[in-house]
């Protein structure tokens, strides 16, 4: 992904730093105008880690969070059921194929035994 951004923004400096997020945030002195987690904040301490994004932002600093979520409310389950019928057509699109790799189907089971899920609600900052 870092070489895709790079290939297509080639006109821009793109640094990538190969650290844990939380490690990085308590020892860095920046300050950042947007902070992006995208699929990786049910993997981490929800609490501490969005509080340590909140100190490392600019005065008009945002968060941007997509990850996965309880659904909850009658509408969160009805773009559930919207994003499990879509996905196989994106599957497809992105990646030639609908079926998970051999690989993949192996990680997964191992991938869920740590993971926590906040509803939508819950994840509001």
């Amino acid at each position: 992904m870092i070489n895709k951004a790079k290939k297509r923004n080639y006109d821009i400096t793109i640094n990538d730093i190969k650290a844990s997020a939380e490690k990085y945030l308590e020892e860095t002195d920046k300050k950042f105008d947007v902070i992006i987690s995208i699929a990786a904040l049910h993997h981490m301490n929800e609490e501490k880690i969005v509080g340590l994004m909140k100190t490392k932002l600019t005065d008009n600093g945002k968060i941007l969070i997509l990850d996965l979520v309880k659904t909850e409310t009658i509408m969160e389950w009805v773009l559930a059921l919207l994003a499990a019928l879509l996905n196989p057509f994106i599957m497809l699109i992105m990646r030639g194929r609908v079926k998970a790799t051999k690989e993949e189907k192996e990680a997964w089971p191992g991938h869920f035994q740590h993971d926590t899920y906040l509803s939508v609600g819950e994840v509001k900052v």
